[in-house]
């Protein structure tokens, strides 16, 4: 069990394509077991859809606002955030947020200053944030950016012009000029795999007896396959949004869930992932000790096939999918 001896307010923060949208439809499905071992998983709006197994930004968006991070929506309220930790501390509970937008954490001072006012309550901060192998975490970054539509470059050229391979390392270095190190607690998310919701209550919450839990087998937001990586990229420029955009990827994923993605990737795009994650790479491997990621997991395949292409014929129906999805407005409902 956790040491009760201090309330202690944990902040799952990602990372990003680390199974967080999987985790908050755990956590959120669980939040009484949750309770009776004494950890608070503050209600939200988000909680509904995350127990029906929908992408959501989890309970920690305020919390994300609370730490200074900007949002384009004004209805988003940081005033329950303080008075939430106070009412746990009083019941000797301790507290857990989650959500990748708490990773952002552009402006430091603020940050720091709404972390000093939880300490100041008498309470104690635990940051948990997995981390994955780089060339694992690109793949899938590169996947989501597909997805949303923002992307139409091949893998190779987009990792040119991204910072994918750094993208971990910049979080942790945020993370560092905000949080003590200490009080980080750094997961290898393949070691987690396949039940990472068990690993999550058992080293980031320290909760020894998980017979209380629901545990699921399910995928959430997994990564596209190269033919529906393909059949994105030809949509997207007919798209105006993201919105758009997920219309078509949600319907693919959610149409076969368990489908697997593509883990091929090439000599080239390998070395491109070394030459800009490396030295990231060693500082990220320092907080994990003696569970350190890798540049590749065991997964992935290099080789050098090239590339598939759709046919003329195959574009053209992408596109034109795409123009309905615009022009007509379409909206699936999975439920």
């Amino acid at each position: 069990m956790i040491d009760r001896a201090e309330t202690t307010v944990f902040l799952h923060i990602g990372l990003a394509k680390t199974g967080t949208s999987y985790l908050q439809t755990m956590l959120a499905r669980n939040q009484g077991a949750l309770l009776s071992h004494n950890i608070v998983y503050p209600d939200d709006v988000s909680l509904a859809s995350a127990r029906k197994g929908a992408i959501t930004s989890g309970n920690g968006v305020a919390f994300a606002k609370f730490l200074g991070a900007s949002f384009p929506s004004d209805q988003i309220s940081t005033l329950q955030i303080l008075p939430t930790i106070s009412s746990a501390l009083d019941a000797g509970r301790h507290v857990l947020f989650s959500s990748e937008t708490m990773s952002i954490l552009d402006d430091r001072s603020s940050a720091r200053q709404a972390v000093d006012a939880i300490r100041a309550l008498g309470c104690r901060v635990r940051v948990i944030a997995y981390f994955r192998s780089l060339a694992d975490y690109a793949l899938s970054d590169y996947s989501q950016q597909i997805k949303s539509g923002t992307t139409t470059l091949g893998f190779v050229d987009w990792l040119h012009e991204s910072k994918a391979a750094s993208r971990q390392d910049r979080v942790l270095t945020n993370a560092l000029g905000v949080f003590h190190e200490e009080e980080i607690i750094a997961l290898n998310y393949e070691t987690g795999l396949p039940d990472l919701f068990r690993h999550f209550l058992t080293r980031a919450l320290g909760i020894e007896d998980v017979s209380q839990f629901e545990f699921a087998p399910m995928r959430v937001n997994r990564s596209l396959t190269e033919v529906e990586t393909l059949l994105m990229r030809a949509m997207a420029p007919v798209f105006t949004n993201a919105s758009q955009a997920r219309v078509a990827s949600d319907a693919m994923l959610m149409s076969a869930p368990e489908t697997s993605a593509s883990r091929a990737i090439s000599s080239h795009a390998m070395e491109l992932i070394r030459a800009r994650g490396e030295e990231g790479l060693s500082r990220i491997n320092r907080l994990l000790g003696d569970d350190p990621v890798a540049l590749a997991s065991g997964d992935i395949e290099v080789h050098e096939a090239p590339e598939r292409k759709l046919s003329e014929a195959e574009g053209a129906l992408a596109a034109a999918l795409a123009g309905i999805i615009r022009f007509g407005k379409v909206n699936i409902n999975f439920e």
